[in-house]
């Protein structure tokens, strides 16, 4: 059997889409159990939280240095799964309206500037050695 242009196509998308949908599983899980490790330990949830996030951006930006065939996996599935701004928001939220300016002033600075940087560095790294890169 000869494969078309369009089959390859469809299990490139087979592909991504299951990788994404285990990345998905697994970063959820570690976002979980970094929650919880930061509830349990430090009684800041909203620490692990932050973490989860750096980490997925950390995660995404390396992943330009991987192979096109694990994007899915690494970058929609355990970044996307990873990653949870919406709930950082909600927790910059509640700290607003309990005037908890304090943790105001470090989570909005830290998560939105160490995402950039992180993002920023790991990304010309990534782009420097990755597939077809310079080094």
């Amino acid at each position: 059997m000869i494969l078309g242009a369009g089959d390859i196509y469809d299990m490139r998308f087979a592909i991504d889409f299951a990788g994404a949908v285990a990345g998905a599983a697994i970063g959820s899980v570690v976002r979980d159990r970094l929650v919880h490790v930061a509830r349990t330990r430090f009684a800041r949830a909203d620490l692990g939280v932050l973490c989860a996030n750096l980490a997925a951006c950390a995660l995404a930006a390396a992943a330009a240095a991987a192979p096109r065939e694990l994007h899915g996996l690494l970058v929609l599935g355990v970044a996307g799964g990873l990653s949870t701004w919406s709930s950082l928001a909600v927790d910059v939220a509640g700290m607003i309206r309990e005037r908890r300016w304090g943790r105001v002033a470090l989570h909005v600075p830290v998560a939105f500037g160490a995402a950039v940087a992180i993002v920023l560095l790991l990304g010309s790294v990534a782009e420097r050695f990755g597939p077809g890169g310079g080094a």
